[in-house]
């Protein structure tokens, strides 16, 4: 029997007297209040987002769904009051699959109907999956539980993994570039395998005994680049596909819950505190962008044309790749700092090419505001920085709605 669906109506920001475009604007907020987990783009017309409780109502209407870019959602019923979904994917474009936190697994098959799959798995939460391929899929669970499919999410098997190393908590994040090589990681811990997952390894620079980390999500552009992000502000980056990683420098402490970057320059990560950031150059340099919401940011995913972006009260942002902001983002590019590293007298160059510059401001790497002033004082004079302390700073300017950032080293 096909489930009904309940449509949502989209009440437009212009009716309550927006002015100031933002980089990103909510096209829906969805009640009862909501978090909304995960974002996944599956063409460019159609979008999935699915939800868990954050109040206390039950609903079963968990599922949100899009088919025209994100301009319009309804609700599908999965039938499960009071679960947590957490994450999405699909093997081919069409099938989609969720699981949850209390051994929730389901699929829609490729319709719009949601069902039950019944796999033998112990009662735990279910916290990521991914497809490698069509056929091959992995699902990642507590307690270092990691169960495949071979056969596009018909049936699925615990692999009982060698995991060599370190006792492995909770699989919060799994992420393959074929079928046999991979990568698992969490609560301190990032691990790769060679052999689809039967054994895994430390990754160099993450055994366990080397600090805390966080790691939410990762992504891979091709066999060797790839970026990943979590807590505090991380965000690595590696050019030999995993081998080696090199922590980038952003212009945040919040943790960070989610990335999706469009090539090998430019890039979006997302995260807690109404935190995005983009990167035009790979990660050396970041800029903040603006958004018509206050609240946590859990997750992004994009289609050709437009970003979505998800929140904790259950909103959805919509970010259009196509506005002037692209124009900004080049004359962006023009901005440069001299000298760097620098000892007292900071220059700017490439101002010419904007007229919305209201002011600026020297943050440190934890947000901290060190310093700020006026458009006037950098059109006619050096700013002098030596009453800052040695390190790294960043130097930010406010450009109309939009933030330009740029990394500076104090000697």
């Amino acid at each position: 029997m096909r489930l009904a669906l309940t449509t949502l109506l989209v009440v437009s920001l212009a009716a309550f007297g927006q002015i100031d475009a933002q980089d990103w604007n909510t096209v829906v907020t969805f009640m009862p209040g909501q978090t909304l987990q995960d974002i996944l783009v599956t063409n460019d017309t159609t979008i999935y987002a699915v939800s868990s409780l954050n109040n206390g109502q039950g609903t079963g209407l968990n599922i949100k769904k899009s088919i025209d870019g994100g301009d319009t959602w309804v609700q599908q019923q999965t039938n499960i009051p009071n679960e947590n979904f957490r994450n999405m994917a699909t093997p081919d474009g069409e099938t989609v699959f969720v699981i949850g936190n209390n051994s929730s697994f389901i699929t829609n098959n490729g319709t719009d109907t949601w069902s039950n799959i019944n796999i033998d798995i112990p009662s735990m939460p279910l916290r990521c999956i991914f497809f490698a391929s069509e056929n091959i899929g992995y699902l990642g669970a507590d307690m270092g539980t990691i169960y495949k499919t071979t056969d596009g999410g018909e049936t699925w098997f615990d692999l009982n993994p060698t995991i060599n190393g370190s006792n492995v908590g909770t699989v919060s994040e799994i992420y393959f570039l074929s079928e046999e090589r991979g990568f698992i990681a969490g609560s301190s811990y990032l691990k790769f395998t060679l052999d689809g997952g039967q054994t895994w390894n430390d990754v160099p620079g993450f055994e366990p005994n080397n600090g805390f980390f966080n790691i939410r999500e990762m992504q891979f552009l091709d066999d060797e680049t790839g970026f990943l992000c979590g807590d505090s502000g991380l965000v690595l980056t590696t050019s030999d596909g995993g081998a080696t990683w090199t922590e980038l420098t952003t212009p945040t402490s919040e943790s960070l819950q989610d990335l999706f970057f469009l090539d090998k320059q430019t890039g979006y990560v997302c995260g807690f505190g109404a935190v995005i950031i983009q990167t035009s150059d790979g990660g050396d340099t970041w800029t903040e962008m603006t958004t018509d919401q206050q609240d946590l940011f859990r997750a992004i995913d994009f289609n050709s044309t437009s970003g979505f972006m998800t929140t904790q009260q259950g909103s959805i942002l919509k970010f259009d790749l196509t506005t002037s902001s692209d124009d900004i983002n080049k004359k962006a590019e023009f901005i440069k700092l001299y000298p760097n590293p620098v000892l007292d007298r900071l220059f700017l160059d490439g101002l010419d090419r904007f007229e919305d510059i209201q002011g600026w401001r020297i943050v440190d790497v934890s947000g901290r505001m060190m310093m700020s002033g006026q458009r006037a004082l950098l059109n006619n004079e050096p700013i002098m920085i030596d009453q800052l302390t040695p390190g790294v700073y960043y130097f930010v300017l406010e450009a109309g709605s939009r933030s330009i950032s740029r990394l500076f080293i104090k000697h």
